[in-house]
């Protein structure tokens, strides 16, 4: 019986289970159908990379809680490696991730993450790892150090609630601006893009010209040398296009390099003028608190010393009343003489413990009152202190972004400097090819001229032949006659 209850609990556990694999699938399939739903919905009336912009940098404001974000960091991930695509901008066509790459969607979504009390994009162990995992997708796709961008992004979450005023006012800016240096860079993705397609097109060319094959009779020879020309001309032009393209991204790169040290810069500026106004204002809280410290100690004593000396009277007071008691129990003929004195003495008692409580009560107000100051700078300083450990937090984070990020731009620089020097040498031999081909082409059409000259000749002899021939023939008529 038992063992039977036991296989029937098993089974329905199975069950259950199963069930549960299949609604959460279900439930992944419906989300994933109503994301999809709504990016078509929400990119259907978009044309522009204007209206683009400012469907993003609104979603990005709007967004309520992580759960919010996730979806939409999954959305944004799936429409940046989509490049089919594209949207208006004067005389380019631009792809979702340039336009992402252009707008303030990403600063402001985690902006307006800073402001959810107690939201975070950064789980424990054993939670929920969407959150994370949507996050570093996108930062993957959008930055260039995706590692210093996530620890600016937590740099910024951690820190939003205590950064709010003082000398912590410009930290939101600060992280904003490491994490903005760290996106790549819209315009330089669009000339790397022109810049692949251009050595696609010019790959296609070199083949076309290697297998290009000059036979046929003259004419044909004349056409085709013809025709190699014009494909060596555009190869030529092509990859002018091509350099001036290289060079235009080397101009980029170095002036974007220039502006990202300025900002970096600027950064470590402000978080050390933090770092010096905070330690000053610590300072003077410290003192502050030495001083009420002092008074503090002070009062107490001042007090101390009064309740010692009412204690010595309340010793007085009590001898006396032990006297009158005494004194009545010995003279009862004296009773109400003595009752009278007895009852001017409790008075006298009375007062004096109303006295003590006075000054009790005076202590105790006291010590509230300094001890709530001193409550209050306490906080002050442990305020302070943590905020200091953030800025040089961020003081240090920003020097390891200066120089991880310099050193990335620089070693591109340096790459696409030596591309460059490689495809010089490309470019010199396609121009011998092509001053080769032209060569070709006018030893061709030389021979042509001179052939035709010979013919002409021909041509005239015979017609002088023929001439001539004529004459002699109409001579030896006349003579017949």
């Amino acid at each position: 019986m038992s063992s039977w209850f036991r296989k029937s609990l098993a089974s329905v556990a199975e069950r259950t289970k199963g069930l549960s694999e299949k609604v959460s699938q279900a439930s992944h399939v419906a989300r994933e159908s109503v994301s999809r739903a709504t990016t078509q919905r929400l990119l259907g009336s978009v044309g522009t990379t204007q209206e683009l912009e400012a469907l993003l940098e609104q979603t990005a404001r709007s967004l309520k809680s992580v759960g919010t974000a996730t979806e939409t960091f999954r959305r944004w991930t799936a429409q940046i490696q989509d490049v089919s695509q594209r949207y208006e901008d004067g005389n380019h066509r631009l792809t979702f991730k340039q336009c992402f790459l252009r707008c303030r969607a990403i600063d402001l979504a985690v902006e307006t993450l800073a402001g959810i009390p107690g939201s975070t994009l950064f789980t424990n162990p054993g939670e929920d790892p969407a959150p994370n995992e949507a996050l570093k997708a996108l930062l993957q796709c959008c930055t260039t150090q995706p590692a210093l961008a996530e620890a600016s992004i937590g740099l910024l979450l951690d820190g939003a609630a205590l950064a709010n005023d003082g000398a912590l006012r410009n930290f939101k800016q600060w992280v904003l601006t490491s994490l903005n240096l760290l996106k790549l860079d819209w315009e330089d993705d669009l000339l790397l893009e022109e810049r692949k397609e251009m050595g696609c097109h010019a790959e296609d060319l070199r083949s076309e010209l290697a297998l290009f094959v000059i036979d046929g009779d003259e004419a044909q020879k004349a056409a085709k040398l013809k025709q190699r020309a014009v494909l060596s001309r555009n190869l030529v032009d092509l990859y002018s296009s091509t350099r001036s393209n290289i060079d235009s991204s080397l101009e980029h790169r170095e002036n974007l390099l220039s502006e990202q040290e300025k900002s970096l810069d600027h950064v470590l500026e402000s978080t050390t003028q933090a770092i010096d106004e905070m330690n000053n204002e610590a300072a003077a809280h410290t003192e502050k608190r030495t001083g009420l410290n002092a008074e503090l100690s002070a009062a107490s004593e001042h007090i101390r010393q009064s309740l010692s000396k009412m204690d010595q009277d309340r010793k007085q007071i009590d001898d006396e009343i032990s006297g009158w008691e005494t004194r009545k129990q010995q003279l009862r003929l004296e009773l109400e003489e003595v009752s009278q004195k007895l009852a001017a003495a409790r008075e006298k008692q009375r007062q004096h413990m109303a006295a003590v409580d006075e000054l009790r009560g005076q202590l105790e107000t006291t010590t509230s009152g300094f001890g709530g100051q001193l409550k209050m700078e306490t906080s002050t300083l442990t305020v302070l202190e943590q905020q200091r450990e953030l800025a040089e937090q961020v003081k240090n984070h920003t020097s390891s972004l200066r120089v991880e990020s310099c050193r990335a731009l620089s070693e591109s620089l340096a790459s696409l400097s030596s591309r460059r020097q490689v495809f010089e040498g490309i470019f010199v031999d396609i121009l011998t090819s092509h001053a080769k081909y032209q060569d070709e082409r006018m030893e061709a059409a030389e021979a042509q001229v001179e052939d035709a000259s010979k013919r002409i000749e021909l041509a005239e002899a015979r017609r002088v032949n023929l001439a001539a021939m004529g004459v002699a023939d109409e001579a030896e008529a006349d003579n017949g006659e």
